[in-house]
């Protein structure tokens, strides 16, 4: 049996670029995925380490957000916080 009209879903399952005018193409600092509830747990963590000198302080990407500069940031952050406690 031949079909004239195929429905738009069945068309764009055989061939998903077929109605596509153009490509985003997006690095991965922008599709970072972060678990629910992660940043809640995460700035929790952070003001727990900011009350009392520690043997282990949290920095990086994963606490301040997936890019270069939010991880430098985080690292400046937390050596002046280690400078402070340990002063």
């Amino acid at each position: 049996m031949q079909h004239e009209f195929v429905d738009a879903r069945i068309a764009a399952h055989s061939n998903p670029l077929a109605h596509m005018r153009f490509i985003a193409d997006y690095s991965c600092d922008d599709l970072c995925y972060m678990a629910i509830g992660y940043v809640t747990r995460i700035f929790e963590v952070l003001q727990e380490q900011r009350k009392q000198r520690n043997g282990l302080y949290f920095a990086g990407e994963y606490v301040a957000g997936a890019h270069t500069a939010a991880a430098c940031a985080s690292g400046r952050d937390v050596a002046k916080l280690i400078a402070k406690h340990w002063a």
